[in-house]
């Protein structure tokens, strides 16, 4: 996860500029003037007026009859040249609002189009995409802590939970209500998928020894879950026994998808990720799936009172193996050690040193 693209309006669906102000040239004007039926009765009024004035200059002079066609003849022409100028300028001015017409139209149907479009890349397209990486990306993990920090609910579905406690554990606490979907640790195959990732992706020397760290870091999550119980409301658990070999982190206005299913691209320890707003119809998608998938599968609960023996109790019911103070303390220092590291990296807040968890408090 190297870097966030932030997908913007495509220069095409831009709104482009009109200028209201453009028109034709008088020459395109003038001939389209004298080209109408309008431009042909000016005509035929000018050449009859000169007519008439060169038929009264054959009169003898000072006569009425020359008088009389020497005042029609200037009226007519009178009359044509005012025509002419005043066609002319309310043509030019007519044109002008056309156009200023045609301009308003197209500028609020471009406006229009382009909010649709803008309304469909909210529907379709992420937020922010960030690459995979070897390493913990800050950019990523610091966008994905303010989501967290501005929601009340955080939902996670994925393998383990060890991240979700370790965000838990370090953001501002909001008092959280959480639910997390991850593996059943007695259906093997959905953790053999992830060994078989890892082994890909060069973090693994062998399946076996792979699949054996992938199932204590589901142990080790359950504990850090445990951990970050008291800036919660509550945290829900389910163990789901095909759980997605994607991970998704659904909060009040986003969902970050993380992408361990995407065979186009290399493997890598942190795979590309996405996130959508709460507009998306993955977000949508998501918050259904998950509700069936907890509907579906057993669910226990941790309170913020929960003592230590109910969290062992707990533990064996959900993983099947029983929880000794010597595995208990094993746990949480591997989450703990975990938890350092993947802030380090992150370039996240240090958070406090957590409990001590006794099993016989």
């Amino acid at each position: 996860m190297s870097a966030s693209v932030h997908p913007a309006v495509p220069r095409s669906r831009q709104t482009p500029t009109v200028r209201s102000g453009t028109t034709p040239p008088y020459r395109s004007l003038l001939r389209e003037l004298f080209w109408t039926r309008t431009g042909l009765l000016v005509a035929v009024t000018a050449l009859t007026g000169l007519g008439l004035l060169v038929f009264s200059a054959s009169l003898p002079p000072d006569s009425l009859a020359s008088r009389i066609w020497f005042a029609l003849g200037t009226g007519l022409a009178a009359a044509a040249l005012f025509t002419t100028a005043q066609t002319v300028i309310a043509a030019d001015a007519a044109n002008r609002l056309l156009v200023d017409a045609l301009a308003r139209q197209t500028q609020q149907a471009m406006r229009q189009l382009t909010d649709e479009y803008r309304a469909m890349d909210l529907t379709y397209l992420p937020t922010h995409v960030f690459e995979s990486s070897p390493r913990p990306d800050p950019t990523f993990n610091r966008q994905l802590t303010r989501d967290l920090e501005a929601s009340r609910m955080y939902l996670f579905r994925g393998l383990s939970g060890r991240h979700t406690a370790a965000r838990l554990l370090t953001a501002r606490p909001r008092n959280w209500e959480v639910r997390v979907v991850i593996a059943d640790l007695r259906a093997s195959e959905s953790l053999r998928e992830r060994a078989r990732y890892l082994v890909g992706a060069g973090y693994g020397t062998s399946l076996e020894k792979t699949y054996a760290e992938v199932r204590q870091q589901v142990r080790a999550g359950l504990v850090g879950l445990y951990l970050a119980r008291l800036r919660c409301s509550r945290i829900s658990i389910t163990v789901s026994h095909s759980p997605s070999l994607d991970r998704f982190e659904i909060f009040d206005d986003s969902v970050w998808v993380t992408l361990y299913s995407d065979i186009s691209r290399p493997a890598a320890l942190y795979p590309r990720s996405l996130r959508f707003g709460r507009e998306s119809f993955i977000y949508t998608m998501q918050r259904r799936d998950f509700e069936r998938t907890t509907d579906e599968a057993p669910t226990e609960l941790i309170d913020p009172g929960m003592a230590g023996r109910e969290f062992s109790a707990m533990f064996e019911r959900l993983t099947g193996d029983r929880l000794t103070s010597r595995e208990l303390a094993t746990l949480q220092g591997e989450f703990d050690r975990f938890r350092y590291r993947f802030v380090t990296d992150a370039r996240l807040d240090q958070p406090p040193i957590p409990e001590q968890v006794q099993l016989d408090a």
